[in-house]
């Protein structure tokens, strides 16, 4: 599990801190951990703070901008 739990970290990291994108994989490797006592389970809990947050901010702004798209476009044929 340690080498699992400081894999899965690495990967997370990269995907919430350094633009890889895939939030929803960051957060599936980070709760197993982030709920285990894992050495790595502080980092793991911090991450996934900054995941939820990334992916409400996601959620919002696509709930703003509409199906559609931007809400520049919304309205134009």
């Amino acid at each position: 599990m340690a080498e699992y739990a400081k894999s899965s970290v690495y990967v997370a990291r990269y995907h919430v801190e350094h633009n890889g994108g895939d939030l929803t994989l960051a957060k599936e490797l980070l709760e197993p951990i982030a709920s285990s006592n894992a050495e790595e389970v502080t980092q793991a809990t911090d991450l996934l703070k900054k995941t939820r947050a990334a992916l409400l901010k996601m959620q919002t702004e696509a709930a703003q901008h509409g199906p559609g798209g931007s809400a520049s476009q919304a309205g134009v044929l």
